[in-house]
């Protein structure tokens, strides 16, 4: 896999992925999930995925950054 030195990826344009974002949409209904990585390899993008889904779903998301 390669990093993406452009920045975020748009949900829409997320490629590839769907088997970590389905396994994120069960994690929310079971307790949770932690995401870890190398710097560049798609963690947001994939949480921005996983919000988008879940918003449209009618779930509220609040997210807050650990910076």
């Amino acid at each position: 896999m390669t990093t993406n030195p452009g920045g975020v990826v748009d949900p829409a344009d997320l490629v590839g992925r769907d088997r970590e974002l389905a396994r994120l949409q069960r994690s929310v209904t079971t307790g949770g999930a932690k995401m870890l990585g190398d710097r560049r390899m798609g963690k947001t993008s994939l949480l921005r995925a996983l919000s988008k889904s879940l918003d449209s779903a009618g779930h509220s998301v609040i997210r807050i950054s650990a910076e």
